[in-house]
């Protein structure tokens, strides 16, 4: 999985960015995500809430850190983290 910590000479983006497959098993670190077509994203946040995003456009950046992207309720294709 990407490393997903702020890079030291832009603090504002991160170093790197990985692509999510969806599960309703495996977190990972906090981790802004973007979607690669639109659809609802099913995520459980850094502080523990599961929201689903419905009608998620292509290419939107989910205003929130995550730790789970659900494979169930999730129908968008290409979710990255960064």
């Amino acid at each position: 999985m990407a490393k997903t910590s702020p890079s030291p000479s832009h603090p504002s983006y991160p170093d790197d960015a990985a692509p999510v497959v969806p599960s309703d098993v495996n977190t990972f670190e906090p981790s802004v995500i973007i979607t690669g077509s639109a659809g609802n994203l099913h995520v459980t946040t850094a502080q523990g809430s599961e929201v689903l995003f419905v009608s998620s456009g292509a290419g939107q950046v989910i205003p929130v850190r995550v730790i789970k992207v659900w494979e169930d309720s999730t129908v968008t294709d290409s979710v990255r983290i960064f």
